[in-house]
């Protein structure tokens, strides 16, 4: 039998969070330099991107760097890379940009099942599911996580909850794409670090 956690979750080693999306120059790194730059890096020890099917080795879309930089990210070194079991091993949470890119990257790493949602789910799901505090351990964030994928029915997605990609749009695409994903990484970290 498959272990769905593949990960120890009752350990207290600091996290993993990865975001996903389709050539990782983009919306995943984006996603992941916000979160990075909002996430206690005491707790949170790693906050990285890939693709599923990654530009392996291409450097950020210029766009998409500059609105990373003014919205408090550090583009600056980013290389695409592809989503490998390695990394869904490693991962203590996964946040893929649309529902399709959720169902692709768990029939491809059936492992990472129970971790991977999308931004937007992981999102509503934190404003749902009842916490007393904020999780003030790795182990309790781990235990929020199981929580949170136990109650996945609760929440309705629709198309508009998918993150578009602006890939080769126009800088206005590229700026709406930016503020979508910088509000919900905003309601993820706040939930997550909130006092």
């Amino acid at each position: 039998m498959i272990d769905l956690w593949a990960k120890d979750t009752s350990s207290d080693s600091r996290l993993m969070l990865l975001t996903v999306c389709e050539g990782n120059i983009c919306r995943s790194p984006l996603a992941a330099q916000l979160l990075r730059a909002q996430l206690p890096s005491a707790m949170w020890e790693r906050v990285e991107s890939a693709g599923l099917g990654a530009l392996v080795g291409a450097p950020m879309d210029d766009v998409a760097a500059a609105l990373s930089a003014q919205l408090g990210g550090a583009p600056d070194g980013h290389v695409a890379r592809q989503l490998t079991p390695e990394l869904v091993s490693e991962a203590d949470v996964i946040l893929t940009m649309t529902q399709q890119q959720r169902d692709i990257a768990v029939s491809r790493h059936p492992r990472g099942l129970r971790k991977t949602f999308t931004l937007a789910e992981f999102g509503k799901l934190l404003n749902i599911v009842e916490t007393d505090e904020t999780p003030a351990s790795p182990r309790a964030v781990r235990d929020l996580i199981r929580r949170l994928s136990a109650s996945r029915p609760s929440v309705h997605l629709t198309v508009h909850d998918d993150v578009e990609d602006p890939y080769r749009k126009s800088r206005d695409v590229h700026a709406i794409v930016a503020a979508q994903i910088d509000t919900a990484c905003g309601s993820i970290a706040r939930v997550l670090t909130r006092g």
